[in-house]
């Protein structure tokens, strides 16, 4: 520390709080199981960053840091470790009030003449981010990173594969047969076949949030429409008809309430979940043989993280597998 004022660094702290720094920093490594691979940076920034002296930091900075804080210990109690504290020392009340929240969704009107309005740009890619983001209610973040096969046929539907992110599994989105041709038509235009991403620029860079704002924007000057942010475009999607899905897929949906990246949730729809990472230590998960690679996948990581009661759960649920298989 060079001054009076400066906080303590994690050096320090581990000096004087090993125990809670030890916590601290398996918690960040078990995040990178949970969380998208941007939000465990984003808090791993954090983490390293050095105490520091100057103005006072914004109310909206403040609650980022004291969210973080208060989700911390908030997993470490679901997830029934020895050193969570009986109760959560931070509750929602102690946040402070953002200056500027988030603005509310798009009404049906607007949305409708935003996506008139993208259809005429001659820039295929703003009509792409809008009517994507529009249909689907992807967050920026799951947008920009979606993979090139994330575009999936299951029955006689399309079905957007979604990795795992804020909502703490993979999940899959129903995609209207419009929004297909009009992501092939994209690709085909623009997209080299082994580019690693599904929407990049024309000049294969990744597309980043404030590039999708200003494309946003683009369309909504053409619609007479003041700023948008991406995060009034995040309708419910709508949902495809049993139909239009396919009677396998529909029957899943039926008897799984949520498919999983490593297997299935037969969690009935009307039993709430408050868990988020303990899903392969859950009575009401079910997998099967074509989830073995991304089980595999997830037992090298704990491997490799020296995670070592995720190895064993990850070995059992493979050695169930391989037996059921034979």
């Amino acid at each position: 520390m060079s001054g009076p004022d400066r906080l303590p660094d994690w050096d320090h702290l581990a000096a004087r709080a090993p125990d809670v720094v030890a916590t601290m920093r398996r918690y960040l490594d078990q995040l990178a199981c949970v969380l998208r691979p941007g939000s465990v940076r984003g808090i791993r920034w954090l983490a390293a960053r050095p105490g520091r002296d100057g103005a006072r930091i914004t109310p909206a900075t403040l609650a980022h840091r004291l969210g973080t804080i208060r989700m911390f210990f908030v997993r470490i109690s679901e997830w029934d470790w020895s050193e969570a504290p009986v109760r959560v020392p931070i509750i929602p009340g102690d946040l402070p009030r953002q200056d500027h929240p988030l603005p509310k969704a798009l009404d049906d009107a607007a949305a409708a003449q935003l996506l008139r309005a993208a259809q005429t740009q001659r820039r295929m890619l703003v009509r792409v981010v809008v009517e994507v983001l529009l249909r689907t209610g992807l967050r920026v973040g799951e947008f920009t990173a979606l993979a090139a096969d994330a575009v999936v046929l299951i029955g006689s539907g399309h079905w957007l594969h979604v990795p795992v992110g804020k909502l703490h599994d993979d999940r899959y989105l129903p995609l209207h047969p419009h929004l297909v041709s009009l992501i092939g038509d994209y690709r085909t235009k623009h997209v080299p076949t082994d580019h690693p991403l599904l929407l990049p620029r024309e000049n294969g860079r990744p597309l980043d949030r404030h590039t999708v704002t200003r494309l946003i924007n683009k369309a909504g000057a053409a619609a007479g429409l003041s700023h948008i942010h991406p995060h009034q475009l995040r309708r419910q999607p709508k949902t495809l008809s049993a139909d239009a899905i396919g009677p396998r897929m529909s029957r899943l949906r039926r008897e799984h309430f949520r498919l999983l990246g490593n297997g299935y949730c037969t969690r009935p729809p009307e039993m709430d979940c408050a868990f988020e990472s303990i899903c392969e230590t859950c009575t009401f998960f079910q997998t099967s043989i074509e989830f073995r690679p991304t089980l595999q996948r997830q037992r090298d990581h704990a491997a490799n993280h020296h995670q070592g009661h995720r190895v064993d759960l990850f070995d059992r649920l493979l050695t169930r597998i391989d037996e059921s298989a034979s």
